[in-house]
């Protein structure tokens, strides 16, 4: 099967990094005239990877959405990541854990996955033993480092004795870890830094340089792909960009999902090309 970096490198060579989020929230749920509840949320994902299908290797599925039904919807979740997985597509299943010790490793042995997002509020280090299990079956994680939501800015922002902002040390830290275990190459720890930020983005992409980024917010959410361009410059090719709401909007209609996608795909390979 190969590291979790691999089979990435492998879907960026044969469509791009873009990624899929896959959010049946009670919104467009209603949109697309489905019912509210895990059959309903079942019925959205498989449309959406009809659709997606040889245009975007990349989905993540928002874990909130689904386990607001509780266990069936948890099931819906399992059953979609397989067939994620079943059509040749690469899955990061948008958690954002974050414990310590045992907790931590029992949270990354539930994954079904090829990779997760994680927190690092109780410390990065608090994350070692569940990171280990991800390595140990080839899945990796994506650690929120600074996201674009205003309620995240003063404690991300926030100074340490060291002088580095929270945000800075973590990308030190993801950094160090990733040389441990993959040395000059890139490492199986991502980090996720929001595609709306702008002043930030170029200095904590550069402290990064082993890891890919999953870069939220592309679409309805005020990024546009060309923004990438200038606020991640010179990092494209490990840049993973997310599109939800922008790619689905068309939906239920297959064919009009598929041509935003095709779109999307197109302008994302052509910018990370220049």
């Amino acid at each position: 099967m190969g590291s979790f970096v691999q089979r990435l490198q492998k879907v960026a060579s044969e469509s791009s990094t873009l990624c899929l989020g896959l959010d049946p929230s009670p919104g467009l749920l209603a949109a697309w005239e489905l019912p509210d509840n895990a059959a309903g949320a079942h019925d959205f994902c498989r449309r959406a990877l009809d659709a997606a299908g040889g245009l975007i290797g990349i989905v993540k599925p928002q874990a909130a959405f689904f386990e607001r039904f509780g266990a069936a919807g948890v099931s819906v979740l399992d059953d979609v990541v397989k067939e994620i997985r079943e059509r040749g597509q690469l899955s990061i299943v948008d958690l954002k854990r974050g414990d310590v010790a045992h907790t931590m490793v029992a949270y990354c042995q539930a994954l079904q996955g090829d990779a997760m997002t994680l927190n690092a509020y109780l410390g990065f280090a608090a994350l070692h033993d569940g990171l280990g299990e991800l390595l140990a079956k080839e899945a990796a994680a994506f650690v929120v480092v600074r996201s674009s939501n205003p309620e995240g800015s003063a404690l991300q922002q926030a100074r340490l004795e060291n002088g580095a902002t929270v945000a800075e040390q973590l990308c030190d830290e993801i950094t160090s870890y990733n040389r441990e275990q993959a040395g000059a190459k890139l490492g199986p720890i991502g980090a996720v830094i929001g595609a709306t930020l702008e002043d930030e983005a170029p200095d904590l992409v550069a402290r990064l340089p082993l890891s890919y980024i999953l870069a939220p917010g592309v679409g309805a959410q005020g990024a546009t792909l060309g923004d990438l361009k200038s606020r991640f410059a010179g990092h494209l090719e490990r840049l993973v960009p997310t599109a939800s709401r922008s790619l689905v909007g068309p939906g239920p209609d297959i064919p009009a999902m598929r041509e935003a996608m095709a779109a999307a795909a197109d302008e994302w390979r052509a910018l990370q090309a220049k």
